[in-house]
């Protein structure tokens, strides 16, 4: 979980990560993120019994400029989901 004042995470901040699966930020708006913020995606996408899922709040915009990194189902593979 990462609270709304979060502005950035840096290079590999979430490298060798194996049992990330849940992602909640309480930013509305997303936190810049570098090219290898989350590293290798063999390291994140062990969970293969349901999707990744990102948690953002409902009136959250911008998370879709993650699409390269994050939400890209060859890489990581996370399914964005506007709930909080």
């Amino acid at each position: 979980t990462l609270p709304s004042g979060i502005t950035s995470l840096g290079d590999s901040c979430f490298y060798c990560c194996s049992k990330l699966h849940t992602m909640t930020i309480y930013a509305s708006t997303p936190p810049t993120i570098l090219s290898n913020t989350f590293g290798d995606s063999s390291y994140y996408t062990g969970n293969t019994t349901k999707p990744n899922t990102l948690y953002v709040l409902a009136s959250a915009t911008g998370y879709e400029s993650w699409s390269a990194d994050l939400l890209d189902t060859n890489k990581c593979g996370f399914v964005l989901q506007k709930t909080l």
